[in-house]
């Protein structure tokens, strides 16, 4: 999922046409309260008026109680400014600099450090890149059919896939209710029974409330992981490491269909690990049992999987299967 200088672009363009928009915003605001109530116009020169005085009394002297009048002078003045605002019905910071991010002030960074927002407009760059917006349309809670899930029991003392669907649906709108809490989920089940639709569902949710959200199938996990360790690529073009570790959600779906070897062994320790300890949330899904995860991987990760996942096991019939055929 290759995110290109061009792309990054684009990305840093809409920023700059965000900034422009708030700005025109801001100054139509300014211009009707102006007219409305010229008195605030008054006020907005006169603090300009007393910053310009203090600048130039600080060349001379670098007095103290010089800034502290002009504080005092300026909160008088913008306390009349913000009674005005109020007494003709409007808010208190009408007439502040109008921000999509208050963080960045929509530059995309805090200093040197890419915002959490920019992460996640080049997330949702990849996804876009990758049709994942057009899966995510389709893959959420709205469209999810517990009627694809038998409500007969199928094996002795356990509950029926019906029973079963509805409680890891229950556990999964607790995941997002109390997100970010350091929650993680593990889907395991055969083929077809909905465990990627489910993940899809819980990012969709997230990230229409703004989290930064990582989906990576297995395959590009480790692609990614060697592109870093090998070719020693983590730029703004891929998906860097710091995504990985630092996405408020990763999804890794399909865990298990990678050619495991001793690298992926002691990749998947060291993401998992990490998430784990800086407290970010990670979503696998996987066909293997939990006897195969721990036939396949090192006993480390079964470890840190029992330890710090709950296990959400999906049981029934095939539903792409069905599908087919409905």
């Amino acid at each position: 999922m290759p995110l290109n200088n061009d792309k990054y672009q684009e990305i840093m363009r809409s920023y700059e046409q965000t900034r422009h928009e708030n700005f025109r915003l801001l100054q139509q605001r300014k211009s009707e309260i102006y007219k409305e109530i010229p008195r605030i116009e008054e006020i907005d020169q006169a603090i300009a008026h007393l910053a310009v005085d203090l600048g130039k009394k600080l060349i001379f002297s670098d007095n103290p109680s010089l800034t502290k009048e002009y504080e005092s002078q300026k909160t008088l003045l913008a306390a009349e400014r913000t009674q005005l605002l109020e007494a003709h019905g409007y808010a208190a910071d009408y007439l502040q600099p109008i921000y999509r991010c208050k963080d960045c002030k929509d530059t995309g960074y805090i200093g040197t450090k890419k915002c959490h927002c920019l992460n996640q407009a080049m997330i949702h760059q990849l996804y876009s890149s990758s049709n994942m917006e057009k899966l995510l349309a389709q893959d959420n809670f709205d469209h999810f059919e517990k009627s694809y899930y038998s409500s007969k029991t199928t094996n002795p003392g356990l509950p029926s896939p019906r029973q079963n669907i509805e409680s890891v649906l229950e556990q999964c709108h607790k995941f997002i209710s109390y997100f970010p809490n350091g929650e993680n989920l593990l889907f395991t089940g055969s083929t077809g029974v909905g465990k990627t639709f489910l993940s899809h569902c819980i990012a969709k949710e997230l990230m229409d409330q703004g989290v930064t959200c990582l989906y990576v199938t297995s395959f590009q996990l480790f692609e990614a992981l060697a592109d870093h360790t090998f070719r020693h690529t983590n730029n703004s073009s891929e998906i860097s490491t710091d995504y990985i570790m630092n996405s408020d959600l990763m999804v890794i779906d399909d865990l298990g269909t990678e050619l495991t070897n001793s690298f992926v062994n002691s990749q998947l320790f060291q993401c998992i690990n990490e998430r784990l300890l800086r407290r970010k949330s990670t979503i696998i899904s996987t066909n293997l049992t939990l006897e195969q995860i721990r036939n396949q991987y090192s006993d480390r990760i079964f470890s840190r999987l029992m330890e710090g996942y709950s296990i959400c096991k999906i049981y029934g019939e095939d539903i792409r299967f069905r599908k087919s055929f409905s």
